[in-house]
């Protein structure tokens, strides 16, 4: 097989993975923050993202909930059920470049229905945070960094890792907290508090120096995870 062969087939492929996580979707909500992270950071460059240049997981998972929102007879109901919830300090910059901390809260779970035939579908969706994505220029030459002809660093954009972005943060206010987070929970269908209390599905994660996920947390109690 030639290599313009191989080219055309990995080119069909990309469209094909591209399309599967286009149009907006009819019956559930969909977290595409991350995607669009990505086509913004790449933008600034002059790039166009391609479907691997996506986090896998991200790129598949939505992927995913395309398809159950496609498959999906509204008319037999669709539950919407959180099965973690976790709340974060995390630190974010203000309109004036200067650090303020706030209370992030983010949650996964699973959407579950059934289509037309009573065939059973589900599909785990994430809300509150999304990746941005760190790219680093590396040259292809590091001895001759800059093309003599055009003055033009020789080299290109790749990816190297990515950073965790929060969207949705808890009041300050204690009862205020209870009310925003109970209404989440009102508003996810098939969801209820105390299923959530059970076996630790609630949780308090210590600050990261990234406002990542390497700190330390533990099991709370629906109070606890509102507490001062």
């Amino acid at each position: 097989m030639s290599v313009k062969v191989v080219n055309e087939l990995e080119k069909e492929q990309n469209e094909f993975m591209l399309k599967r996580k286009e149009g907006k979707t009819n019956n559930i909500e969909v977290n595409e923050r991350t995607l669009e992270s990505f086509r913004q950071e790449f933008a600034k460059k002059g790039l166009v993202v391609e479907h691997e240049d996506y986090p896998m997981d991200d790129f598949v998972q939505i992927s995913k909930l395309k398809e159950f929102d496609r498959l999906v007879d509204p008319s037999q109901g669709i539950r919407k059920v959180i099965s973690a919830m976790t709340r974060q300090p995390v630190t974010i910059f203000n309109k004036q470049g200067k650090p303020e901390v706030k209370d992030a809260l983010y949650y996964y779970g699973y959407y579950y229905g059934q289509d037309k035939k009573g065939n059973d579908l589900g599909a785990e969706f994430n809300e509150g945070w999304f990746k941005k994505p760190r790219l680093v220029f590396t040259s292809t030459d590091p001895a001759n960094p800059f093309d003599p002809k055009t003055g033009e660093r020789r080299g290109e954009y790749k990816v190297s890792g990515f950073s965790y972005e929060h969207y949705i943060f808890l009041p300050e206010a204690a009862k205020e907290r209870r009310a925003f987070l109970e209404d989440i929970v009102k508003n996810a269908t098939g969801t209820y508090t105390g299923n959530l209390n059970t076996g630790g599905h609630l949780c308090y994660r210590n600050p990261s120096p990234d406002n990542g996920r390497s700190g330390t947390h533990g099991d709370v109690k629906m109070g606890s995870i509102l507490r001062s």
